[in-house]
């Protein structure tokens, strides 16, 4: 269902700190464990999905994800993968082993996704950065 409260704005990106995770399945068994015990160990809320899942309901991209795994909506379950490793393909942006920041891009933006990652900017913030780079078509 669209939501009635999302202009229709031609080609154009929304970017930021969402707060709201992405797909469970994005994460390995283990990676979504681990958050929901941080979660609840710190008492805050239980991971959460709705903006993520609005913002694909109303037809955005999300660069990282649609680069990274082709649309694939499922991280592998997979013990040769270290911590590392998992966290890489997932994309984690937050220091709680979550992706929270997201580059999202209407499905008419007037540019052709050419890559997309994340990179430690820790140093400066308590998330890392995610970069999009595009395309003049």
């Amino acid at each position: 269902n669209k939501d009635e409260n999302f202009i229709p704005i031609e080609g154009h990106l929304i970017c930021g700190d969402f707060n709201s995770m992405s797909k469970k399945s994005h994460y390995t068994r283990k990676q979504f464990e681990t958050i929901r015990q941080h979660r609840e160990r710190s008492h805050w809320e239980a991971p959460k999905f709705k903006i993520y899942k609005t913002m694909l309901q109303n037809a955005y991209i999300d660069t990282f994800w649609q680069i990274n795994h082709h649309n694939n909506d499922n991280i592998n379950d997979d013990n040769d993968n270290n911590e590392e490793q998992d966290n890489v393909r997932v994309g984690v942006t937050c220091w709680a082993g979550s992706r929270i920041d997201y580059i999202f891009a209407s499905h008419d933006f007037p540019m052709q996704l050419t890559r997309s990652f994340v990179i430690d900017s820790q140093q400066a913030t308590d998330h890392n950065a995610v970069v999009s780079i595009f395309r003049c078509l």
